[in-house]
């Protein structure tokens, strides 16, 4: 019965999922934003219904996402931009702990590289994203954030988790690319495939991260 429910949860998320990306691509919005309110909750309930022991900071994490997902449908009012930023702040800060959790030793040399990369890599996006004097500070947070997530999902993966090591470590990858895409696309000119590109890349990384920690 268990395994039923993850079939039917996940069944519903997939659906909600190309729903919101046609409504995207048909520019019906609307139903963009209803199914973006419907994607993270049937996430979520696979999640439960699938993990051994569910755990209290992935489920955190995704309720995070969704409020920031709800949030995020009036973006250009800047206090429900700051308040989805925080949403998913909060969502990658608990991310953390719940791959660090499942990662069984600590490889400093791994660190030690992966680490001057993803700051080389984080000071390039910074400048690529541009951000305003007023978000400055807010964004270079969050940055440091989906890094130090990142750098966990990579040390999952190099502890002898492979499979979901590599999963989420992807999906991590993913979420870096989709919010890359949307600070890129809030504080200069958006084109026509950025909702889409920015979505697509949401959606699968959400969905990785959460497979990878049910997995485990």
């Amino acid at each position: 019965m268990k395994n039923y429910a993850v079939y039917v949860f996940a069944g519903i998320f997939a659906a909600a999922a190309v729903v919101h990306l046609c409504a995207i691509a048909l520019k019906k919005q609307k139903a963009e934003r209803i199914s973006k309110i419907l994607l993270l909750p049937p996430l979520l309930a696979a999640y439960i219904a699938g993990a051994r022991t569910p755990l209290v900071t992935v489920i955190i994490a995704v309720a995070a996402g969704w409020a920031g997902d709800i949030f995020l449908i009036n973006i250009k009012k800047p206090l429900f931009f700051r308040l989805g930023l925080a949403s998913f702040l909060a969502g990658h800060v608990c991310y953390i702990p719940s791959m660090l959790r499942f990662t069984e030793k600590i490889s400093l040399p791994v660190l030690a590289v992966s680490a001057v990369l993803f700051f080389a890599g984080g000071v390039v996006l910074y400048r690529l994203i541009r951000p305003d004097a007023a978000m400055r500070v807010p964004v270079v947070l969050y940055e440091i954030a989906i890094l130090l997530m990142s750098l966990a999902a990579l040390q999952l993966l190099v502890s002898g988790k492979n499979a979901p090591g590599a999963l989420a470590f992807a999906g991590s990858l993913l979420f870096l690319v989709s919010d890359s895409f949307l600070a890129r696309f809030l504080f200069n000119a958006k084109p026509a495939w950025g909702d889409f590109a920015i979505m697509t890349s949401y959606i699968a990384a959400q969905a990785a991260l959460v497979s990878a920690l049910a997995a485990l």
